[in-house]
C-alpha cells in the first residue's frame, strides 16, 4: 500500500517539474506508481468514471497504460461558476489552468475526445462561452496539428451541440497553456487567471443552418 506521504511528495515533485499547483494535480487524481516510478493521470468519460490512465515518466516520456481507453481529464468541480469553459490538450495544460481557478477540461490529443466533450457539455447554458485552446506546434512543412485540431474540435462541437464554439491559441505566443503560465512573473492567482482570459484572441464557429 502506498503511503499518503509518498503520494504527496510525488505530486510536489511533479508540480515543480511542470510549474503547476500541487493541489491541481490532486484535484485531477494524479497518482504515483512507486514500483515503476511514473506518475499517473486518470482519464474519464462524461460521467466521471475512469476509462484510462496516462503514465508520465521523469524524463518526460508519456504513454497510455495498456488496456486503457482515451478519455477526458478534469476535476469534479470543472463547471463551477460562470467563466468560459476551456478545452485544452493534455493533462499538464489542464493542471496549469486548474491551478488558476479556471474551468478546464483536458482533451486526450489534438483531435480526440470530441464525442465525450459533446456529452459532458450538452447542458451548458448557451450564454456561457466554450473555448477550444490549441497548441503552437507548427511544423517546417506548414502542418499545424495543434491549431488544426482546435479548429476541427470547435467545428464538430458546434455541429453536435448546435451552438457557437470558440477556438484560440494561448496568449503571448506561448506554445501551450502551461508554457504561458511558466512565462509569468509571480503574482496573485486571480490576476494570472484574468491575464490569461483577457489575452485569448478567439474565433468563433457557428453551427450550420438548420434545413427547412
Amino acid at each position: 500500500v502506498q503511503a499518503a506521504g509518498d503520494l504527496v511528495a510525488a505530486r510536489a515533485e511533479l508540480a515543480q517539474l511542470l510549474g503547476v499547483c500541487p493541489l491541481a494535480l490532486a484535484s485531477l487524481g494524479v497518482g504515483w506508481n512507486s514500483t515503476d516510478q511514473f506518475w499517473t493521470f486518470p482519464e474519464r468519460d462524461s460521467s466521471g468514471a475512469v476509462t484510462g490512465i496516462n503514465a508520465r515518466h521523469r524524463n518526460g516520456v508519456k504513454r497510455r497504460i495498456k488496456g486503457s481507453r482515451a478519455g477526458l481529464t478534469y476535476a469534479a468541480n470543472w463547471r463551477l461558476g460562470e467563466r468560459p469553459i476551456l478545452l485544452v490538450e493534455g493533462g499538464s495544460d489542464t493542471a496549469a489552468l486548474l491551478g488558476l481557478g479556471l474551468n478546464v477540461i483536458g482533451r486526450p490529443s489534438n483531435n480526440a475526445g470530441i464525442k465525450l466533450l459533446a456529452e459532458i457539455l450538452r447542458d451548458i447554458p448557451p450564454q456561457r462561452q466554450i473555448l477550444v485552446i490549441g497548441v503552437r506546434d507548427q511544423k517546417p512543412d506548414g502542418q499545424w496539428p495543434g491549431r488544426e485540431g482546435a479548429v476541427r474540435t470547435a467545428e464538430r462541437l458546434s455541429e453536435s451541440l448546435n451552438r457557437t464554439i470558440g477556438w484560440c491559441l494561448p496568449p503571448d505566443d506561448a506554445k501551450d497553456s502551461r508554457m504561458w503560465l511558466n512565462m509569468q512573473v509571480s503574482c496573485p492567482v486571480e490576476r494570472l487567471a484574468a491575464l490569461f482570459l483577457s489575452g485569448l484572441e478567439s474565433e468563433f464557429v457557428a453551427p450550420p443552418p438548420a434545413l427547412p
